[in-house]
């Protein structure tokens, strides 16, 4: 696993973490003007929009270079988020952060599921010093 897919993943869970903490102030805050309901639609857009602006690049460049596993990694991931967004989600806000915050833990995971990192293993420069060097004696 790269480095990159884990910095992914943990970047993912953050911000996840974050929509779910943020429910509860959004829910007081604008759930007596709009409606609980609303303002939970309303979290929900703006959290999709700023997920996709985040991480949306790195999964549309794995649907282009692999489209059938990508969409196959995104609908299982999404079943899963979305069976267990339903099992620990419970009335009132709490119980949907509690979703919200499930629903991005499986989403994040995302970045586990996707190779395309394995390749882009950084070198140590020490090795390709070496490596040069070794080159270079061999040529004389």
């Amino acid at each position: 696993m790269s480095a990159r897919n884990l910095e992914g993943f943990a970047a993912s869970l953050r911000f996840a973490a974050l929509a779910a903490l943020a429910w509860p102030a959004v829910g007081l805050g604008f759930g007596p003007w709009l409606g609980i309901p609303r303002a939970f639609a309303l979290h929900l857009a703006v959290c999709g929009a700023l997920y996709l602006l985040r991480f949306g690049r790195a999964r549309l460049a794995a649907l282009r270079r692999r489209p059938l596993r990508a969409v196959a990694v995104e609908l299982a991931l999404a079943t899963l988020a979305l069976a267990l967004a339903r099992a620990v989600g419970g009335p009132g806000l709490t119980g949907a952060a509690l979703s919200l915050w499930a629903f991005g833990l499986v989403e994040s995971a995302w970045f586990l599921a996707d190779r395309s990192g394995r390749d882009d293993v950084p070198i140590d420069p020490f090795e390709e010093a070496l490596r040069r060097a070794h080159a270079d004696l061999d040529r004389v």
